[in-house]
């Protein structure tokens, strides 16, 4: 039994702990090579999936903001119909000598 930096080894205690990266990768069963080959490919995948998903937040965020100016419409639009409601009451209340 030797002792590693996780704790010694064959006790309970390091059985415990769970399974380290160093025993995962003795049980990896792939040559170097195919690992290396493996990491480029997928280093070299990166750049064109970020471009794809920056373009499509692109278009998912172009209906949002036509949705945001809407909503903002609206909400001048009934900011509007508010002030006509009061001043209406208003002259109403005026006309019928209503305190």
């Amino acid at each position: 039994m030797g002792t590693s930096w996780y704790g010694t080894v064959g006790t309970s205690w390091y059985a415990t702990v769970g399974t380290s990266w160093y025993g995962k990768v003795k049980e990896f069963k792939s040559p170097l090579h195919v690992v290396a080959a493996f990491l480029l490919r997928s280093r070299e995948k990166q750049p064109a999936k970020v471009s794809q998903l920056s373009q499509r937040v692109a278009e998912l965020q172009s209906p949002v903001e036509q949705q945001q100016q809407r909503l903002q419409q609206q909400h001048k639009e009934i900011d509007t119909l508010r002030q006509r409601i009061r001043s209406g009451s208003e002259q109403w209340k005026q006309r019928n000598n209503v305190i």
